[in-house]
């Protein structure tokens, strides 16, 4: 009599149920083909149907049973939603790098977006199978990948922008008591600058830079203690704040007790738009000392003009970690929607 050591995928449910028992599958068999005979022979005329004969067979060959198929197909279901989520964290990963690592290690995130979104891109990639041709559903999680990709590298950017007054105010050196026709080279490093008693701002002589679409604005800062000869070291800056000439209205220009600089070397909107910013201010501050006949340092230093500028330093880390906070939200939400996305396209692939 033949003992079965391993389940035949073959085999039918009840038959799984028979070796379950301990009881050999023939014996079962052939012990239901001799009920139904003797059910046959005692009552023929009711019709009882022959087991052996396969009358009742065909709801059970319909209920055969493949374990390994259904495991694969469950793990397979498995891969698809974790990698469908995998585009929101590394969009997620690359825009926090950007926001908190960027000016401390500039290269990092640029490492990481390209590895992270080759290595999502290989491995969402659909595969043929043998098929003539892959269906649009199987290009989802390659799609959400590169979408991915092409938002978080130029939001991180921008963010980054607006954490880079934290960045200045924490990290490079504060000055006190600074006139404005101090050397460049001796406060090269400058975050804050506190000005000397009589500085003020000279918001007559400022100009503004027009380059397409914005307007870059400068104002020299003076000293009441200081010859009109000496070269302007310390300009204030900003954009879309002022007139072609004078009426600079950048920061806290209209504010009398106002005599600091938060030091800025970009701005968000020159940024998205493409333009060297640091650059445009230079030619602003051209401009204005060829107009007003003011001499101006061959280096100077560009400052946002504020009362109190650590408290605009913090409020520039708390926009940027609001701003980050919001886009993980909204990456949170859309790696859900993927991900049933991703169900529902392996559900009709299956059925």
């Amino acid at each position: 009599m033949a003992s079965h050591s391993a389940i035949d995928p073959s085999l039918t449910v009840g038959e799984l149920e028979g070796q379950e028992r301990g009881r050999p599958l023939v014996e079962q068999s052939s012990s239901g083909a001799r009920s139904a005979g003797g059910a046959r022979g005692a009552g023929g005329a009711r019709g009882v149907p022959d087991v052996a004969g396969g009358a009742l067979a065909a709801p059970d060959v319909a209920r055969r049973v493949r374990p390994e198929q259904y495991s694969g197909k469950s793990r397979g279901l498995q891969a698809a939603i974790i990698l469908a989520q995998l585009p929101a964290v590394l969009f997620v990963l690359v825009v926090a790098l950007f926001t908190y690592a960027y000016y401390h290690a500039p290269a990092v995130p640029w490492l990481v977006a390209a590895i992270g979104g080759e290595v999502l891109l290989v491995s969402s990639w659909p595969e043929l199978a043998g098929r003539p041709s892959r269906n649009a559903w199987e290009w989802l999680t390659t799609l959400m990948t590169l979408t991915s990709l092409g938002l978080s590298i130029p939001i991180g950017l921008a963010n980054s922008i607006n954490m880079e007054p934290w960045v200045h105010a924490r990290y490079l050196s504060h000055y006190t008591d600074v006139l404005p026709s101090a050397k460049a080279e001796s406060v090269f490093d400058a975050g804050v600058v506190d000005f000397a008693a009589g500085v003020t701002l000279d918001v007559g002589s400022s100009v503004g830079f027009r380059a397409w679409p914005y307007n870059y604005c400068a104002a020299p800062i003076i000293s009441s203690s200081e010859s009109s000869s000496e070269p302007i070291t310390f300009w204030a800056v900003g954009v879309n704040c002022c007139g072609i000439r004078g009426s600079f209205e950048c920061d806290d220009a209209a504010d009398p007790k106002a005599r600091s600089g938060l030091r800025i070397t970009s701005h968000l909107l020159g940024a998205s738009a493409g333009h060297d910013v640091s650059s445009h201010y230079r030619s602003a501050v051209r401009m204005a000392a060829a107009e007003y006949g003011l001499k101006a340092a061959d280096s100077p230093i560009f400052v946002a003009w504020r009362r109190h500028p650590g408290e605009i330093a913090n409020q520039a880390w708390w926009t940027a970690t609001i701003i980050f906070l919001v886009l993980v939200l909204a990456a949170s939400i859309c790696a859900g929607c993927g991900m049933a996305a991703v169900v529902q396209v392996q559900k009709l692939q299956r059925s």
